[in-house]
Protein backbone atom coordinates (compact mmCIF):
# COMPACT_ATOMS: atom_id res chain seq x y z
CA UNK A 1 0.00 0.00 0.00
CA UNK A 2 1.55 3.70 -0.62
CA UNK A 3 1.73 6.17 1.69
CA UNK A 4 -0.79 9.09 1.05
CA UNK A 5 0.11 12.01 -1.13
CA UNK A 6 -1.92 14.43 1.72
CA UNK A 7 1.35 16.12 4.07
CA UNK A 8 -1.16 16.05 7.09
CA UNK A 9 -0.65 12.07 7.03
CA UNK A 10 2.48 10.96 9.01
CA UNK A 11 3.47 7.30 9.12
CA UNK A 12 3.09 5.98 13.06
CA UNK A 13 4.63 3.02 14.33
CA UNK A 14 3.30 -0.32 15.13
CA UNK A 15 -0.15 -0.48 15.03
CA UNK A 16 -2.84 -2.85 12.45
CA UNK A 17 -2.61 -1.51 8.71
CA UNK A 18 -5.82 -0.13 9.19
CA UNK A 19 -4.65 2.56 11.53
CA UNK A 20 -1.01 2.71 10.00
CA UNK A 21 -1.40 6.32 8.97
CA UNK A 22 -1.93 9.38 11.97
CA UNK A 23 -3.57 12.40 10.57
CA UNK A 24 -1.47 15.75 12.20
CA UNK A 25 -3.17 18.92 11.58
CA UNK A 26 -6.33 20.70 11.23
CA UNK A 27 -9.87 18.83 12.41
CA UNK A 28 -12.51 19.15 9.90
CA UNK A 29 -15.74 20.07 11.11
CA UNK A 30 -17.29 16.18 10.83
CA UNK A 31 -14.20 14.86 12.64
CA UNK A 32 -15.34 17.53 15.51
CA UNK A 33 -19.21 16.22 15.57
CA UNK A 34 -17.85 12.50 15.31
CA UNK A 35 -16.35 11.81 19.16
CA UNK A 36 -19.65 13.52 20.37
CA UNK A 37 -21.59 10.68 19.16
CA UNK A 38 -18.67 8.45 20.27
CA UNK A 39 -18.44 9.44 23.80
CA UNK A 40 -22.18 8.55 24.10
CA UNK A 41 -21.85 5.59 23.03
CA UNK A 42 -18.54 4.54 24.43
CA UNK A 43 -18.69 6.69 26.98
CA UNK A 44 -15.35 9.13 28.33
CA UNK A 45 -12.25 7.21 29.13
CA UNK A 46 -12.51 4.98 25.93
CA UNK A 47 -10.15 7.12 23.95
CA UNK A 48 -8.50 4.54 22.19
CA UNK A 49 -11.99 2.88 21.62
CA UNK A 50 -13.05 6.15 20.01
CA UNK A 51 -9.95 6.56 17.97
CA UNK A 52 -10.76 3.50 16.44
CA UNK A 53 -13.78 4.81 14.95
CA UNK A 54 -11.74 7.88 13.73
CA UNK A 55 -9.42 7.25 10.91
CA UNK A 56 -6.23 9.10 10.71
CA UNK A 57 -6.22 9.92 14.93
CA UNK A 58 -4.79 8.84 17.85
CA UNK A 59 -6.47 8.62 21.44
CA UNK A 60 -4.75 11.04 22.79
CA UNK A 61 -5.93 13.40 20.01
CA UNK A 62 -8.83 12.67 20.48
CA UNK A 63 -9.08 12.95 24.63
CA UNK A 64 -7.40 16.56 23.94
CA UNK A 65 -9.95 17.74 20.94
CA UNK A 66 -12.81 16.84 23.39
CA UNK A 67 -11.41 18.26 26.47
CA UNK A 68 -10.62 21.78 24.16
CA UNK A 69 -13.44 22.06 21.75
CA UNK A 70 -16.50 20.05 21.18
CA UNK A 71 -17.19 19.04 24.62
CA UNK A 72 -20.41 20.27 25.60
CA UNK A 73 -20.52 23.31 28.42
CA UNK A 74 -17.22 24.61 27.09
CA UNK A 75 -18.02 28.64 27.33
CA UNK A 76 -15.84 29.80 24.29
CA UNK A 77 -17.28 33.28 24.46
CA UNK A 78 -15.28 36.36 25.76
CA UNK A 79 -14.73 36.46 29.35
CA UNK A 80 -17.32 38.18 32.22
CA UNK A 81 -15.76 40.42 34.29
CA UNK A 82 -16.43 38.28 37.40
CA UNK A 83 -14.02 35.75 35.84
CA UNK A 84 -11.45 38.02 35.47
CA UNK A 85 -11.53 39.18 38.73
CA UNK A 86 -11.77 35.58 40.00
CA UNK A 87 -8.64 34.53 37.19
CA UNK A 88 -6.37 37.31 39.07
CA UNK A 89 -7.66 36.72 42.69
CA UNK A 90 -6.82 32.59 41.78
CA UNK A 91 -3.42 33.58 40.27
CA UNK A 92 -2.07 35.70 43.07
CA UNK A 93 -2.93 32.39 45.60
CA UNK A 94 -1.77 29.63 43.08
CA UNK A 95 0.59 31.26 41.07
CA UNK A 96 0.73 29.45 37.38
CA UNK A 97 -0.64 26.71 38.29
CA UNK A 98 -3.41 26.74 35.39
CA UNK A 99 -4.67 23.42 35.38
CA UNK A 100 -5.60 23.87 39.09
CA UNK A 101 -6.98 27.47 38.36
CA UNK A 102 -9.09 26.16 35.60
CA UNK A 103 -10.74 23.35 38.11
CA UNK A 104 -12.66 26.37 39.83
CA UNK A 105 -13.81 28.68 36.57
CA UNK A 106 -16.71 26.53 35.34
CA UNK A 107 -17.21 26.11 31.55
CA UNK A 108 -13.38 26.88 30.74
CA UNK A 109 -10.75 24.86 29.91
CA UNK A 110 -6.86 24.68 31.25
CA UNK A 111 -6.05 26.12 27.23
CA UNK A 112 -8.46 28.94 27.54
CA UNK A 113 -6.69 30.02 31.38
Amino acid sequence: MAAPVNPDWKKKRGGSSSSRYQIKGQWTGEEDRRPISLVLQFGLGKWVVIAEEMVGRMGKQCRERWNNHPRPHIKKDVWTEDEERWLIQAHEGQANRWAEIAKYIPGRTKNSI
